[in-house]
């Protein structure tokens, strides 16, 4: 008897310790992930969302006791309770943690919040093994979009975390697990904090909104005024915490609606500006299926999350609100012009989940447990391999610490404008003195209006003779105003599509409507007047002993998928 006690002891205590081991393996992967090279790029400002968020947050400046003045940070793009968090952590740490790092942490504590709300909510979905359980949450882990915008000081994270929170308490309550009263309170005032911070997070009220219709075509009594009137506290939860999120929007109304004039003119294209030519002649729904999901999501998980749309049980609410959710999320960002990877950002972690639960079912079908591991090894592998983007340094710092080495100084570089930072810059960790030391006679041209202002195409004959060498930053100009295909453009590592995910016609529209700059193209790299030299990338990848074993070239994505933390850089010399 007492040797069975024992025996039973010994095993329910390898299995704690085994689920604690894993929970702690768990974790710290997570932890990793999201704060690996959390400095990339730093000092310098690589994302113009971060440095527009940075100079906002140093205009609050209470020296003299705190006013309405001094909190007033004169920006709209966002809310203001980002700023002032990020401003909190600068002052907790005495001002020894900069802003842009500040924003980070906050991104990244925010991911790691969304990916513990998505596994509470998985286990409110599925039903299986821990093991296998674990397995399937890697998935939240290394998914390379949570990675990646919890590396930008921006305010994709946080939104993120609302839409899980939400999500989450909608699935509580059908379950009812959490009384309406609450339901109410707690979404509204997640609801509120997360249009405080951006406007466009009003999308996310279709959540509770659908929650209520689902809940009154089960309920037995069909109380439609008892729905109405809960749709209505919530959205005076909402307006309350809207307004402490972002008190100046309310106080200062004018420069909000200004500010929100211009965003949506922009997001529309009722305003074409000039980083917004990525988006010309996309076909809605096909650009991101083509240029976002493979790259965000990983192709596994794409797939995972398309087959979990269309298997998993219609007879559980839970999962047909998921679905009209992600819909009703997908379809107005993807009918307008700007598709940003950014705006799809409440939609990334619904989709997520549903893959994730997809993917437990799949296990729960697989016997053996090594043969689950590999599986989950093989669908998390973009993930993996998008981390080391964070592993390694600023793809613009390899480029600059190049160029000091190996281009003569007071040589003449022309390279392309409105790059937030222009290369060369020194590596703060590696050469600091450098650049007093080598000097070089640059032009940062606006390639951006060569084909609408006249005067531009002499200035850039002039600067092509005196062009010692040409840099391309990044895929902006040649991308987006045609479909150049060359031999002397490309890394060996990768091939651009001509057509670049679009429909057949656009690289011709394209030529047509950009006729200088295609031809400025064609000069740099048919003519025989300047020859490739080198380029740099820090695509994502599988490394073994410092040898690439496997590489996912993603240049082809939405453009402010590589270009803000590892766009490829290409430099060109006349012969």
């Amino acid at each position: 008897m007492l040797f069975y006690i024992v025996r039973h002891n010994y095993i329910t205590m390898k299995r704690k310790f085994n689920r604690l081991v894993i929970l702690l393996l768990f974790t710290a992967l997570l932890v990793y992930t999201r704060f690996v090279g959390l400095d990339w790029g730093m000092p310098y400002p690589m994302h113009p969302d971060e440095r527009n968020m940075v100079m906002a947050i140093h205009t609050i400046q209470c020296t003299d006791g705190i006013n309405l003045d001094c909190l007033n940070p004169h920006f709209w793009a966002y809310g203001q309770l980002p700023l002032y968090l990020a401003r909190g952590i600068m002052w907790v740490s005495n001002n020894l943690i900069p802003a842009t790092m500040a924003l980070r942490i906050l991104s990244a504590l925010s991911s790691l919040a969304t990916v513990f709300v998505l596994i509470k909510a998985l286990r409110l979905l599925v039903d299986t093994s821990q093991f296998r359980w674990y397995l399937s949450s890697t998935l939240f882990i290394y998914s390379p979009v949570l990675i990646q915008f919890s590396h930008f000081g921006t305010t994709e994270s946080i939104l993120m975390l609302a839409t899980g929170i939400v999500f989450y308490l909608s699935i509580r309550f059908i379950q009812k697990t959490l009384s309406s009263r609450h339901y109410i309170l707690y979404a509204g005032v997640v609801l509120g904090i997360a249009v405080g911070i951006k406007v466009s997070a009003l999308l996310l009220a279709i959540i509770p909104f659908f929650t209520f219709i689902v809940h009154f075509t089960r309920s037995e009594e069909k109380n439609l005024m008892y729905t109405l009137f809960s749709l209505f506290r919530i959205a005076v939860i909402m307006m309350v915490f809207f307004i402490i999120a972002s008190p100046y929007n309310v106080i200062e109304f004018q420069g909000f609606i200004h500010s929100m004039n211009y965003e949506s003119s922009v997001g529309t294209g009722e305003y074409r500006a000039f980083y917004t030519r990525s988006f010309e002649y996309a076909l809605p729904g096909l650009f991101q299926l083509v240029n976002i999901f493979p790259f965000a999501l990983g192709i596994p998980v794409m797939l995972l999350g398309l087959w979990g749309f269309l298997t998993l049980s219609w007879r559980r609410p839970e999962f047909n609100i998921l679905r009209i959710v992600i819909i009703l999320l997908f379809i107005p960002n993807a009918l307008l012009y700007a598709k940003w990877t950014r705006f799809l950002a409440p939609f990334f972690p619904l989709f997520i989940l549903m893959a994730t639960v997809s993917f437990a079912q799949i296990l729960k079908q697989v016997k053996y447990n090594v043969l689950c591991l590999f599986i989950t090894l093989t669908v998390i592998t973009p993930g993996i391999a998008f981390v080391t983007i964070y592993q390694h340094p600023d793809v613009r710092f390899s480029a600059s610490s190049w160029i000091y080495n190996n281009i003569p100084n007071d040589s003449f570089i022309l390279f392309e404008t409105a790059n937030v930072v222009d290369v060369p810059i020194p590596n703060p960790q590696v050469d600091p003195n450098v650049s007093s030391s080598v000097h070089y006679q640059t032009d940062s041209f606006n390639y951006y209006d060569l084909d609408i202002v006249p005067e531009l195409e002499d200035d850039l004959k002039e600067s092509m003779e005196k062009a010692d060498y040409i840099i391309v930053p990044s895929r902006r100009v040649f991308a987006n105003h045609g479909c150049v295909v060359s031999s002397k453009l490309n890394l060996q590592s990768t091939k651009i599509n001509p057509k670049w995910g679009y429909e057949k016609q656009r690289c011709e529209k394209l030529e047509e409507a950009y006729p200088l700059v295609n031809r400025y193209y064609d000069e740099l790299l048919n003519t025989g007047r300047f020859e490739y030299v080198t380029s740099f990338s820090s695509f994502p990848r599988i490394e073994l002993f410092g040898k690439t074993l496997i590489e996912f070239p993603d240049e082809q994505a939405e453009e402010t998928w590589t270009v803000f933390d590892h766009p490829v850089i290409r430099i060109y010399k006349k012969v």
